[in-house]
């Protein structure tokens, strides 16, 4: 069996096609047994990712096979396995003639298979017809018509192959063409062509769909222990977090949610089709199934680096094209664009090279497909969530990703060339290594067609990837060490006064109040300057000054920033699925009217929409997460898990704040002059 697009059906395959419902059920019993999902499957259909065991792939395969945009079809030995056909075929009295019928409710779950269906009928095509043909080849309902013709004029001959003409799968015409379709009206489809949109979304660093899948699946064994142990549970699930690395651990986000709504299938546009598809690039430092690349996380450089993620975007992207568009060109081109973070970096420096017509890496990815570039080419929309493109390049002497040095990554974006920019900036990220790349000008000149609009909230507060609920326990600052005499009074020293000072600033900020959320085990939001003593070296030993915070943060606010941008990218003109009515694409009721306000300022044009003081305190202490610490590495040595301070910790940490806890900003420069 394998899986097509309704509109690829051929006429042998009416009578192997199963019910939409009961496909649906053999698809998700396939994926429950856990056997190997048999490659045949995915011959006709090629998903936009892995064909992996995946969530992603799961619900969007099924909600397709539901539908009817996608179509189970049975091969000739597996024809006994139908459930519920959905095609008849109703001989009459002379049993040579009758008709072909839908089979009740489940012809009608197809998109134009009752139009398929009148065709085939109008052309006079029986099963005899089908089982005559299948030898020679023919599959399109004009080959097929045409050895009806051929044959009823010539007693029933079979015409040589020389003689049969290729057109268009049935798909492809039924809906289109009147009856007699000529040769002429053939050609005239093909010159019209199509017009080609296409969604492009890159993950952000440690971002992987696939595999956050392989550790959910993984964590079930985990959840075993639920019941019986749930320390023991929550324990056995951090391992496996450590074992397998951030990309399995971290939380999908929004760009992979706005993936999963990006609409795809084939329409008619006027007189010319439309045909969406939508391919997705997982994160800088990551490969499917593979150990995260903390030297590429660090660069944003190397095989798993920005400029390696838009390639192999830019591939995989015109493999699907040629599959899906089976030969006939392309008229138009309309590319939309969705980042997060260095993949929100890799969306600008894409649209760059798209920009650069069939000279670039993209028009020569579509010719060694044998895709022609063609005379429209717009970039129709650019989504992009929190730009950081933190590049390393200590080839070319750039030893700092808080610079404005990115080489070879292009992010200057020419509003002459783009229709629409949409950016998403964190309004509290202040980590040093998370340099904001804005598409502002120094002057704050901003074109018409470009919103940069700052969010309440940090990086992944904004372009997702926290999970529902987490415990946050953090070194907000560099751990304190007093030796010597000092060691009896730690209170009255220096050291302990600065960890204090920096404590009120911390306070001030607004971290905890009365909307906290308590810590998993029940004990309260603090936070505090913690002392550990040990009695070496001698003789007075040594104490440890910590400034520890310890809350309990939901994740749901991340869902409440793709809705806004969801919403935006619909009002340019994109076409989505409804957001689906699960928890995991929900936000707290709490926060809807922190949503209405913000919405209803970012439409009035206000670009730094501002909450009540009250919607800000419920928002800072229960939902935006305190992105920058001192916080041990922690890893797996064999297995032993290993926790290690970070060596010059003011200085070095990966994740720490701005000696001013303020954000560093880049701006972008010669705006529509690219």
């Amino acid at each position: 069996m394998f899986l097509k697009y309704h509109y690829d059906l051929q006429p042998q395959d009416l009578l192997r096609l199963e019910s939409p419902f009961f496909a649906a059920e053999k698809i998700r019993e396939l994926f429950r047994r856990g056997t190997p999902i048999p490659a045949s499957l995915f011959f006709h259909y090629s998903p936009p990712i892995t064909h992996s065991r995946s969530h992603l792939h799961y619900q969007e395969l099924v909600s397709k096979i539901e539908v009817g945009e996608l179509c189970l079809v049975y091969s000739d030995i597996e024809s006994g396995s139908v459930s519920a056909p959905v095609v008849a075929w109703r001989a009459d009295s002379e049993a040579e003639s009758g008709l072909w019928n839908c089979a009740g409710i489940f012809g009608r779950g197809i998109p134009g298979l009752e139009e398929l269906v009148a065709e085939m009928n109008r052309r006079r095509i029986t099963p005899q017809t089908l089982q005559k043909m299948s030898a020679t080849g023919a599959s399109s309902l004009n080959e097929i018509e045409q050895w009806n013709q051929f044959a009823e004029s010539n007693g029933g001959d079979q015409p040589r192959q020389g003689e049969r003409r290729l057109s268009l799968p049935i798909g492809g015409s039924a809906n289109i063409a009147p009856l007699p379709m000529s040769e002429q009206h053939n050609s005239t489809y093909q010159e019209r062509g199509v017009h080609l949109v296409m969604g492009l979304f890159t993950d952000g660093t440690l971002n992987n769909i696939d595999n956050i899948e392989h550790f959910r699946e993984q964590v079930r064994e985990c959840e075993v222990l639920e019941q019986t142990d749930p320390e023991a549970a929550k324990a056995c699930a951090d391992r496996l977090a450590l074992e397998l690395g951030d990309s399995y651990a971290n939380a999908p986000t929004n760009v992979v949610k706005l993936f999963d709504l990006y609409r795809e299938g084939e329409t008619q546009d006027g007189e010319m089709t439309r045909l969406m598809m939508k391919t997705y690039s997982h994160g800088v430092g990551t490969e499917n199934g593979g150990e995260d690349s903390m030297l590429d996380s660090a660069t944003g450089l190397g095989k798993t680096g920005v400029i390696s993620q838009v390639n192999r975007l830019f591939d995989s992207t015109a493999e699907i094209a040629n599959l899906r568009l089976r030969g006939r060109p392309v008229t138009k081109l309309s590319i939309d664009l969705f980042g997060f973070s260095r993949g929100a970096a890799a969306a600008r420096h894409a649209a760059n090279s798209i920009l650069r017509g069939r000279v670039g890496k993209f028009g020569r990815a579509l010719s060694k497909q044998g895709i022609g570039w063609p005379e429209q080419v717009e970039v129709r929309f650019l989504g992009l969530f929190d730009t950081v493109a933190g590049i390393v390049n200590l080839r070319a002497g750039d030893f700092s990703a808080s610079d404005g040095e990115n080489d070879p990554v292009e992010l200057k974006l020419d509003s002459s060339k783009i229709g629409k920019v949409v950016h998403f900036v964190a309004r509290d990220e202040i980590r040093a290594n998370f340099a904001l790349n804005s598409v502002v000008d120094s002057d704050g000149r901003l074109p018409e067609n470009f919103r940069e609009i700052s969010l309440p909230g940090a990086h992944s507060d904004v372009g997702g990837g926290y999970h529902s609920l987490q415990d946050e326990e953090l070194l907000v600052a560099p751990v304190m060490e007093i030796r010597g005499s000092d060691t009896q009074r730690p209170e009255q020293t220096m050291k302990w006064d600065n960890l204090e000072a920096l404590m009120v600033e911390i306070q001030s900020e607004g971290w905890i109040g009365d909307y906290s959320l308590p810590m998993s085990d029940g004990t309260a939001p603090s936070l505090e300057i913690t002392q550990k003593r040990s009695e070496h070296p001698a003789p007075d030993g040594r104490v440890d000054l910590a400034l520890k915070m310890r809350r309990g943060v939901s994740g749901e606010y991340s869902n409440l920033c793709l809705n806004l941008m969801y919403e935006m990218a619909k009002e340019a003109g994109l076409l989505f699925d409804a957001i689906p009515d699960e928890d995991s694409w929900s936000y707290a009721e709490e926060l809807a009217a922190i949503r209405d306000s913000l919405k209803s300022q970012i439409v009035n044009g206000v670009d730094a929409p501002q909450l009540a003081p009250k919607q800000l305190m419920l928002l800072k202490q229960r939902y935006t997460h305190c992105s920058s610490h001192y916080n041990p590495i922690r890893f797996m040595l064999g297995e032993q898990e290993v926790s290690v301070e970070f060596p010059f910790q003011p200085w070095g940490h990966p994740l720490r704040p701005t000696p001013t806890r303020k954000r560093t900003v880049h701006y972008q420069q010669g705006i529509g002059k690219a």
